[in-house]
């Protein structure tokens, strides 16, 4: 018994639990995962509690993504921890300029509590599919947020996602 089981079932015995794994849709051969522990320049890219609001860190954020949506294709996804997190991330950046930098290389929706995930979903999916030149397009969302919970970012829809954490 594995402790996630024993903490999702707590008062439940092992020999009740019945186990089911499906494969993913994605063959391993198309999945590239890494930790990013730099930014651009050579900054440290840690997300702890404590270091992630920091103004430097905020910019290297905004300096990698702007890079990496050079390069990535169609749709790239972005998960912050928090809404409150995303707001202090789109203030910075608005401030700066980067938002306008990343915006000008693919087109960036937010998730908001305002808009319904259909509405974000449809907007996002129109500008990769059909977007100017088909540069594709960036979603900002929140873990635990309307965005992340059961939606299938199938094919072109999430060429990458980061979510900046730990």
């Amino acid at each position: 018994s594995s402790h996630f089981t024993h903490q999702l079932f707590p008062s439940l015995p092992s020999e009740k639990i019945t186990y089911f794994e499906c494969g993913h849709v994605v063959p391993p051969s198309h999945i590239l995962a890494r930790a990013v522990p730099k930014g651009p320049t050579g900054k440290a890219l840690r997300f702890t509690f404590r270091s992630r609001s920091s103004n430097e860190i905020l910019d290297e954020l905004g300096r990698t993504i702007l890079n990496l949506s050079k390069i990535i294709p169609e749709g790239f996804v972005i998960f912050f921890p928090s809404f409150g997190y995303k707001d202090a991330v789109a203030k910075r950046w608005k401030s700066t300029g980067v938002a306008n930098d990343i915006g000008s290389r693919k087109p960036v929706l937010w998730e908001s509590r305002k808009k319904s995930p259909g509405e974000i979903l449809d907007e996002y999916s129109k500008l990769i599919k059909e977007g100017e030149s088909k540069k594709g397009a960036i979603l900002m969302c929140v873990v635990g947020g309307k965005l992340s919970e059961g939606i299938n970012f199938s094919d072109g829809l999430a060429r990458s996602i980061l979510t900046p954490t730990r």
